[in-house]
């Protein structure tokens, strides 16, 4: 256990707060995306505001200007003032040119945290970039759209499962994920109504559970377990929006048996007398000639 890190949930929200800000918005849009977690969010982001601006402040005027002054007072001590003021040129060049890089690689480092966000895994350095878009699109959703953004981010959650299970770094944590996306999934559903399309994601759901516990308990037998409590607060989830206590499972028709044809009844052969019968019924016929009558006697 001590090869994994535990999940820190207030840090996991601070970094996707800072991602959102990175990203270009405003601190007053971002906070309320956090709910009750704003009032402690809010000192903590404008104290990492308040010392990113102080890294890149640039000299103010008047230190500039006292700077400058004391250099050439210097200078004219030395009586080559001429001389030495060109050989100060190229080092404000290399200095402007290492600002205007750490800017772009600056810029640079945010675009491409918000392009690869969508395969990041938990402990990618993009992933609070990818936590970060989910909590805005969900926050931008209505009706039977925020359920459908909260399927996503559950098949998300499972599918980081997955692949952290293949990869044999999976953790209590990660599962712990799922179910809190899945408890949220539910309570959507209680009230929120779906469509056909989300009803036969919802209905799926339970099957793509269940696949994650068997790769996890394959990957980590002493988790199956925690696994197991994981697919019972997805088929919850499921069962709020289908009505049942057990994933629906479309049944297979069974054909039914085609009755056997009524065999039509065959005559059955009378049996011919045998050749020693018939000649045995002849000759009896000719020993027995008909008898004729007597003759009356007078």
């Amino acid at each position: 256990m001590g090869l994994f890190r535990r999940r820190d949930p207030q840090a996991e929200i601070f970094a996707e707060a800072l991602a959102l800000i990175e990203e270009g918005l405003e601190l007053d849009f971002v906070l309320p995306l956090y709910g009750d977690d704003a009032a402690w969010l809010r000192p903590m982001v404008e104290t990492a505001l308040a010392a990113r601006a102080a890294a890149r402040e640039e000299p103010s005027f008047y230190f500039e200007a006292t700077l400058k002054r004391r250099v050439l007072a210097a200078a004219a001590r030395r009586h080559r003032e001429a001389q030495q003021s060109p050989a100060r040129a190229p080092w404000r060049t290399a200095a402007a040119a290492a600002a205007v890089l750490t800017v772009a690689a600056g810029l640079g480092t945010v675009m491409v945290g918000v392009v690869t966000a969508d395969t990041a895994l938990p402990g990618d350095w993009n992933y609070a970039f990818k936590l970060a878009n989910e909590r805005v699109a969900y926050s931008l959703s209505r009706g039977e759209g925020r359920v459908g953004v909260q399927l996503d981010v559950t098949y998300a959650r499972l599918r980081e499962a997955q692949a952290l299970a293949r990869q044999g770094r999976v953790s209590p944590e990660d599962l712990a994920r799922i179910e809190a996306e899945a408890e949220q999934l539910g309570e959507l559903l209680e009230s929120k109504p779906i469509d056909d399309a989300q009803k036969a994601r919802l209905a799926a759901l339970s099957e793509a559970a269940e696949d994650v516990a068997k790769s996890v308990a394959a990957a980590r037998p002493e988790l199956a377990p925690v696994a197991e409590r994981t697919v019972k607060k997805v088929n919850d989830a499921v069962a709020a929006g289908l009505g049942s206590s057990t994933p629906v499972i479309t049944p297979v028709a069974t054909p039914s048996p085609s009755p056997s044809p009524t065999p039509e009844p065959t005559a059955t052969p009378t049996p011919e007398p045998s050749p020693a019968e018939v000649v045995g019924s002849t000759a009896t016929a000719d020993a027995a000639p008909p008898s004729e009558p007597a003759d009356d006697q007078p």
